[in-house]
């Protein structure tokens, strides 16, 4: 069980986004979230969500132990950022991750589409 502070803020209509683009930020989120709960340590979690005419931009940031990113990505525990990285390829997107010891940092672009 996770003790974690999650600070979330979005600016711009989710629902004006299509399902099936609703969908993949839902379980990227969940996904992520999740993460951080088993593995981070963290005390805090920053979810923000920005969306404007064309684009939408996430960031999903902790402040836990972080991680070796080569290390998860090559081995056979990484099936959920690699769950997460097959969404944002299926939705043309951009997506980085950054770990350290000050946490871990997901960032996300989305076009907007209908």
């Amino acid at each position: 069980e996770s003790n974690i502070n999650y600070i979330v803020s979005v600016e711009g209509n989710l629902e004006l986004l299509n399902s099936e683009l609703s969908i993949s930020i839902y379980r990227i989120v969940q996904e992520a979230i999740s993460n951080a709960a088993k593995h981070s340590k963290a005390a805090n979690l920053w979810v923000s969500i920005q969306l404007n005419e064309t684009d939408i931009d996430m960031k999903i940031k902790d402040d836990g132990i972080g991680f070796d990113v080569q290390e998860i990505i090559n081995s056979v525990d990484s099936f959920g950022l690699r769950g997460i990285q097959d969404r944002v390829d299926a939705m043309n997107g951009f997506y980085k991750l950054t770990s350290d010891s000050l946490g871990t940092t997901l960032v996300f672009k989305f076009k907007k589409i209908g």
